[in-house]
């Protein structure tokens, strides 16, 4: 799993990635500015995009037989944390 921003060309609203990793993208209006990257060897019917409506927050639920986890990411302006408040309203 890889965490990451992602470096969008100007004109354009996806990055690009390699064809081992599955790419979720921020949702919201806008240029997502948070992005996971899951590995395809993981199994695609052990995780699902949690929905958050922000262009700052990607959230991926992941189901395994002996544990569930949540993994977010957060874009935050430099010096800021203004996007935890979108966060906490979702969890």
């Amino acid at each position: 799993i890889c965490i990451t921003e992602p470096f969008i060309y100007s004109g354009h609203r996806f990055t690009m990635a390699t064809p081992s990793w599955v790419s979720f993208y921020a949702r919201g209006t806008g240029r997502p500015r948070s992005l996971i990257l899951v590995n395809k060897n993981i199994k695609s019917d052990s995780y699902r995009q949690a929905k958050v409506d922000s262009r700052n927050v990607t959230s991926l639920i992941f189901k395994f037989p002996q544990v569930s986890l949540q993994i977010c990411s957060i874009y935050n302006e430099p010096g800021t944390n203004e996007h935890y408040d979108e966060l906490s309203r979702h969890l």
